[in-house]
């Protein structure tokens, strides 16, 4: 068959030129996709600079952080606890689509890596006591990984 192909210039040609769009189209097609993840992992962190509330609570962290206090579940407040859970879930939520490879890594290590050990370490006695509270280790569990795994080295 070789030898046929080989004698035969233009299903030689035919047969490069498929080969040539496949690669091509297997080219473009990643290129593609690692846009729409770009795209995506900003779309999903730019909550917590759109969102008041999201970013109030970050703010009461950073507050939690610079003055070298952590937040005790049991005595703050009722609306500032909701923040503080609301602040949680959706840093689980980031981290479990990063852990599942949804979201580019290089933009979110570079834009939250920081952010989400400073996060996890000020609010780990709080987040302490919810996994004491529901009788379930595993809540925050993503977030914990991703701040053990990834950002150790801000």
């Amino acid at each position: 068959m070789t030898s046929n192909l080989l004698s035969n210039p233009e299903a030689t040609a035919t047969v490069l030129s498929i080969l040539t769009a496949v690669i091509a189209g297997l080219f473009g097609y990643r290129q593609n996709n690692d846009r729409h993840r770009r795209e995506y992992t900003l779309n999903v962190l730019a909550p917590l600079l759109a969102n008041d509330r999201l970013f109030k609570t970050h703010d009461t962290v950073v507050n939690y952080r610079i003055k070298n206090l952590q937040p005790d579940y049991a005595t703050v407040q009722t609306n500032e606890r909701e923040d503080i859970l609301q602040l949680l879930g959706y840093y689980e939520f980031l981290s479990a689509a990063f852990m599942r490879g949804d979201l580019d890594r290089q933009t979110v290590l570079s834009q939250r890596k920081s952010t989400f050990r400073y996060a996890f370490e000020t609010l780990k006695p709080f987040i302490d006591a919810r996994r004491t509270l529901l009788s379930n280790n595993r809540v925050y569990c993503d977030f914990e990984e991703f701040v053990t795994r990834y950002c150790r080295q801000c």
